[in-house]
């Protein structure tokens, strides 16, 4: 046995760098047809039912979850195409679509037999304006009929009734002259008619205010051609406001001082953070067009501002792809109309599809992007970077492959659902190629893991005195609830150990710390189990630590003690060592490093100085943590 007298603390580290690479984005070919043209089937079987194939269609996602879907162009239950007024829903947890009201056939006039009666319903249409109010109602605008012909009537849905009511503009009256006040952000009187009759715009809401731009229709002179103006419809009163933009059609765009986007119609546009983001469509830049735009805006509604973001002010630019899944500022996406949209809520936007311009050809695309609102960088995720009017890949129904994807397309129909996966049905486009060029389509595909629910910073495991400590930093959390930690002994079968409740929703960087003070001797395996709002897991990569040799041990010589406290410590190797004697609150009032040799060491402490009570005296080295309570008379 041998006395101790060396000071030293020795703190062993294992650091492992966690590299967060982005979505392994995969799609999946979930109801409907992989060939072209195909009618819907509206009565049967529930797993039978599906929309008949067609192109721009009015979606929105319901309170409930459930994907809705009203119209558009393409095929009924049998005849040639046309026009359509149906109006559906697929329920995600069931797997099914359910037709839900409407006509079965095309080119349907609009009924309005009064308020709330259930024969209400809006005219056929495809390229409609639509929002979601905060009672989980659907209000529709305008869009382009049969003749075709524009509407400018607005219209509210209740699911909850299955009721339509026609809330301003006139049923089936069409090509409608533009509405502007004499003064510019003056609202219309309560009732009377605003935007022209119009199709294929941008529209957001704020809850309590419905807004829209652009779009192909009629300008206040009654012109139909391209426009960029914004309005906003006020739900209570009932009442249009022309917010921005000119009443006149086919404007150049203005890049600095007073900014304002040219008229477009097509665009891809998002509501995040109290602003209308609006991305390319087809129409003019600063001093050409139409043609394809990739110019980035962003509309205040709090101060009736644009300002122009990313892209460039002319029209057909090729894209400049970079590497899949790489963000980079050289970044962008070639100019572009037509697509779809999706959000993850914590600064990034998303597109796919459309028709434009890869980096090098013009045509329809199946391209996936991402936008970071925070680094103003785009990513391209997955899809061609190089060939348009590409055919899909279907795979089987239902079963997710790395190689399967939709082909090439535009005017689809989109939605994100609750859990950020993005949902793409129909357009027009090309299926597997049965049928030759493109036409219309009614395929439903989901693509998983847009949307990462938490993004790592760091991951680290470190050895300390027979304890292991987890430290991880993250960068954005979305819907996050809890951070169980797991162990395991063999690498395989994980077990929880603790929690840390998460931060929900951020996109700061969030520290997180646990301690593990029982490590087993031999390799100890560590994962984070995150689990989200949605009670959905994901897991991180996996952590290790390994302790080797006997057990560490801690006896007193002698308790109580009166001077001098004497103890004995086996040790199964040499290692560094730290003694500490705290009092019964946890106040340490001595420590000290020492150096243990191999087996038995006797060492003691002078508690002359110390009042009479109960003390913890403690040996903490990478061997373990070993505590006992003393008492000093």
């Amino acid at each position: 046995m041998k006395k101790i007298n060396v000071l030293f603390v020795l703190l062993f580290t294992t650091i492992v760098a966690f590299s967060q690479i982005g979505p392994n984005a995969q799609w999946t070919w979930i109801k409907g047809d992989n060939i072209s043209g195909s009618n819907g089937t509206y009565s049967g079987l529930a797993s039978d039912l599906t929309p008949g194939a067609r192109d721009g269609a009015a979606t929105w996602v319901g309170a409930d979850g459930k994907l809705w879907l009203f119209g558009g162009q393409g095929y009924s239950q049998s005849g040639p195409s046309g026009y359509l007024s149906d109006l559906w829903y697929f329920d995600v947890s069931a797997n099914n679509w359910v037709a839900v009201s409407g006509d079965n056939g095309t080119n349907q006039l609009g009924v309005y037999a009064g308020p709330n009666d259930p024969s209400n319903i809006p005219s056929a249409r495809k390229f409609a304006y639509t929002w979601t109010d905060a009672s989980g109602n659907l209000w529709l605008f305008g869009g382009q009929g049969n003749g075709p012909v524009d509407y400018n009537d607005l219209w509210k849905y209740d699911p909850v009734n299955n009721i339509w009511n026609l809330i301003n503009g006139t049923n089936n009256a069409s090509n409608t002259i533009g509405n502007y006040p004499p003064v510019i952000g003056t609202a219309n009187a309560s009732g009377v008619t605003g935007p022209g009759s119009r199709e294929y715009g941008a529209a957001w809401t704020d809850g309590t205010n419905l807004y829209l731009f652009g779009g192909l229709g009629y300008d206040g002179g009654g012109t139909k051609n391209y426009l960029n103006d914004v309005w906003s419809y006020d739900i209570a009163n009932n009442t249009w406001t022309w917010l921005n933009g000119s009443n006149t059609n086919n404007q150049f765009g203005i890049y600095s001082g007073t900014q304002v986007p040219g008229s477009r119609i097509a665009p891809y546009s998002w509501y995040y953070n109290g602003k209308l983001f609006l991305f390319g469509g087809y129409g003019y830049g600063s001093a050409s067009g139409p043609g394809y735009l990739n110019d980035m805006w962003q509309y205040d509604p709090s101060s009736n501002s644009w300002i122009f973001v990313v892209g460039s002010n002319s029209i057909d630019q090729n894209g400049v792809y970079g590497t899949a899944g790489t963000p980079d500022v050289n970044n962008q996406p070639g100019g572009r109309s037509s697509g779809i949209t999706w959000m993850d809520g914590a600064g990034s936007l998303g597109i796919f599809g459309g028709r434009g311009r890869t980096n090098t050809t013009l045509g329809f695309l199946n391209d996936v992007w991402r936008y970071n609102t925070i680094t103003n960088e785009w990513t391209w995720e997955k899809g061609e970077d190089n060939n348009v009017d590409q055919t899909g890949v279907y795979g089987t129904l239902g079963v997710t492959d790395a190689t399967s994807h939709p082909g090439s397309r535009r005017y689809a129909s989109g939605w994100t659902d609750t859990h950020g996966f993005l949902w793409l049905f129909g357009g027009t486009g090309s299926d597997d190629g049965t049928t030759v060029g493109t036409n219309y389509l009614n395929d439903l595909w989901r693509i998983s893991d847009l949307v990462l629910p938490v993004k790592y910073i760091s991951f680290t495991a470190t050895k300390a005195y027979g304890s292991v400590q987890l430290d991880w930093v993250t960068a954005q959390e979305i819907n996050t609830r809890m951070f169980v930690v797991e162990h395991s002994a063999n690498g395989k079968d994980y077990w929880p150990i603790g929690n840390l409740a998460a931060a929900g929703n951020s996109s700061e960087q969030k520290k997180y710390h646990f301690v593990d003070t029982k490590p087993q001797q031999g390799i100890n395996y560590y994962r984070l189990k995150l689990i989200n709002t949605d009670s959905k897991v994901e897991y991180s990569d996996v952590r290790q630590v390994t302790f080797t040799g006997g057990a560490l041990s801690l006896s007193v010589v002698g308790n109580p003690f009166r001077s001098s406290l004497q103890f004995r410590v086996s040790s199964p190797t040499n290692e560094k060592a730290t003694i500490q004697l705290s009092d019964i609150n946890g106040k340490t009032l001595l420590q000290k490093p020492v150096e243990l040799q191999t087996g038995d060491n006797v060492m003691s402490v002078d508690g002359s100085g110390f009042a009479a009570g109960i003390y913890i005296l403690s040996v903490n080295s990478s061997a373990g943590l070993r505590q006992v309570k003393v008492v000093k008379q």
